[in-house]
């Protein structure tokens, strides 16, 4: 009894595996795509944020420089 797991002998299960591994494949690049695409967006928004902050507060040390009332 031979067992040929990789031999396909009809054309379309040779057609249904290619099928199955390049849907794979797209489905694995889009899921790394999304993956480090979500990373980046949140990176950038955490720079600007804490850019932003640093700005407000560099505004309120110069306004308390000036002898304003410091709150």
């Amino acid at each position: 009894m031979k067992i040929n797991i990789l031999k396909f002998r009809k054309i379309s299960w040779r057609i249904t595996f290619t099928y199955a591994v390049v849907f794979s494949a797209v489905v694995i690049l889009l899921n790394f795509l999304v993956l480090y695409g979500v990373r980046f967006y949140l990176r950038q928004q955490a720079i600007t944020q804490v850019d932003s902050i640093g700005k407000n507060i560099e505004g309120k040390i110069a306004v308390c420089k000036k002898g304003d009332v410091c709150r």
